[in-house]
């Protein structure tokens, strides 16, 4: 490709020079603080993860330029990263719309627009190619290149034209475009006989084997069969993750940070339906999408979808599970608004934070145990925790969604802890709440029953409660509770409800009337 551009004003030809202070650049896993990252010239640079430039002045993007790759003694770029930054809302209608993509496996994801991340502090960075949210306090850019196009052993040129950003300076000069090179680290050699290491930091002494949890999710996707550990190094995140594994492999993504819930290993992105719509939205509007026949846990990390609400569906995490594979989260955090948590299959959530606003937990796992769990409805749009979609033509029903030893808080007056779906969904809605703190407001009927999809008076299949208390230990008043709603016996507690292991493991016979074993035992550990 032909260059229509100057080369840079200034060089870029003394790294010592670029270590210059920039304490807003400096992050808590040790970062050096550099303004352009890969530092220029160095020769261990990751393939995988963002490029960073970091102005003297909050830059402005322009719209349909570009910020080109090449590879050493290539004339074409190794990828072409158009600058679209969509101001006026979140709707991908046009091609012109779709700006960016990015390929997960077989799967092409739009990755569409320039946002900004804004932090507690109202400063983030902005991000091309990256799903992030709204304006504008910062002076850093990120730029994410298209997974597997930068490769390991290769020496590589950015080039930003001058054209592409103006109204800025970067190194105390005017800005007028600017190129670096870099060159990027053998390959390591992960296996499955030792954990496989992610640090997202620009520490130039970083050994980990990626920068992302995608670059090693990829790379267990075509390494020999077996059990895998992801830890993942204190930081925040900026990854979509769409990840269909292959089988017979066994993957924990550990955060090894120390805060509850993960909150120090934080992955995030920006997506709904109206960014990835279309056939199978399920799968794509997600932030974090596992599917496939392999066997996942997540521990100590907090997953959020950075959408800003819009009203539509977006989901933080999706548990998509095959049929005798198991989904397990410790200590996690997950954070969305509508959708936050889908789920099929059997799942177990332990000792988990979870927050959204509407249908917020959902899905059609014939068992979702949420255990020891603190779910939070915040004050955005109508308030239903819970959504169940069980096979109404099965004649076995396994326990449902089910809140054991939990914690449910509503920031929203009215917030149902579920409700019903129209029978033309083909569904049976069962969720139960077990001994369970409940604070805040909620509706006095507890659940919404309006469709004839819902069965009996809920005791076996259906919405029931048991023991549930205020903050205090005092009893919860369930007096106003829906008529077709159950308050469950001691005797189906102790039987049925009361352990892990009969929750999960035990389903019941709409033929016989009688509860049975699953025909898969399942005892989780993590």
């Amino acid at each position: 490709m032909k260059m229509n551009f100057l080369l840079p004003l200034f060089a870029i030809s003394c790294i010592a020079a670029l270590l210059t202070s920039c304490p807003d650049n400096t992050g808590s896993s040790g970062e050096d603080p550099v303004n352009l990252y890969p530092i220029p010239g160095i020769n261990n640079a990751f393939p995988d993860g963002e490029l960073m430039i970091v102005f003297d002045n909050v830059p402005t993007l322009v719209n349909n330029q570009f910020i080109y790759i090449y590879e050493e003694g290539v004339a074409e770029p190794v990828d072409t990263i158009r600058i679209w930054n969509k101001r006026t809302g979140y709707t991908v209608s046009t091609d012109e719309d779709k700006g960016e993509t990015q390929s997960f496996g077989s799967r092409e994801l739009n990755a569409a627009f320039t946002r900004t991340w804004v932090t507690e502090k109202d400063k983030g960075p902005y991000w091309i190619r990256s799903l992030t949210l709204d304006p504008v306090k910062s002076t850093a850019l990120y730029i994410t290149p298209r997974h597997g196009s930068l490769e390991y052993d290769k020496t590589y040129r950015v080039v930003i034209p001058a054209e592409a950003i103006i109204g800025t300076y970067f190194d105390d000069s005017p800005f007028d475009g600017i190129e670096w090179s870099f060159t990027t680290r053998s390959a390591p050699h992960p296996s499955s006989s030792k954990p496989i290491t992610v640090d997202a930091s620009q520490n130039s002494a970083n050994s980990a084997d990626f920068r992302t949890i995608w670059g090693a999710l990829n790379f267990i996707s075509t390494a020999p069969e077996g059990n895998y550990t992801i830890n993942v190094a204190p930081g925040v995140y900026n990854e979509l993750i769409n990840y269909v594994g292959p089988a017979g492999n066994n993957i924990t993504i550990n955060g090894t940070g120390t805060k509850k819930y993960g909150a120090d290993v934080i992955l995030q992105a920006f997506n709904h339906i109206n960014i990835n719509g279309g056939t199978g939205n399920n799968h794509r509007r997600n932030a974090v999408y596992f599917s496939g026949p392999n066997n996942i846990v997540l521990k100590n990390i907090t997953i959020k979808n950075l959408d800003g609400h819009t009203g539509d569906q977006a989901e933080a995490l999706h548990f998509g599970n095959a049929a005798g594979k198991f989904r397990i989260a410790y200590n996690c955090g997950f954070f969305g608004h509508q959708d936050t948590i889908l789920t099929s299959g059997r799942v177990w959530f332990y000792q988990c934070y979870i927050e959204g606003d509407t249908d917020f937990i959902w899905g059609s796992s014939d068992v979702a145990l949420f255990e020891e769990c603190e779910i939070t409805g915040i004050d955005c749009k109508a308030g239903y925790m819970f959504v169940a979609r069980l096979n109404d033509k099965a004649d076995t029903v396994g326990k449902g969604y089910v809140a054991l030893n939990s914690s449910l808080h509503s920031n929203r007056s009215g917030t149902f802890f579920a409700r019903t779906l129209p029978a033309s969904t083909g569904s049976y809605c069962q969720v139960a709440i077990i001994n369970g703190t409940i604070s805040g407001s909620f509706a006095s009927s507890l659940w919404q029953v309006s469709h004839s999809s819902f069965l009996g008076n809920g005791e076996h299949v259906g919405f029931k409660v048991y023991n549930l208390t205020n903050p205090d230990g005092t009893p919860f008043n369930v007096s106003g509770k829906h008529s077709r709603t159950s308050i469950m016996t001691d005797d189906l507690y102790n039987q049925e409800y009361s352990s892990r292991s009969a929750i999960l493991n035990r389903v019941y016979n709409r033929i016989t009337g009688l509860y049975e074993d699953a025909p898969v035992f399942w005892e989780p550990v993590f």
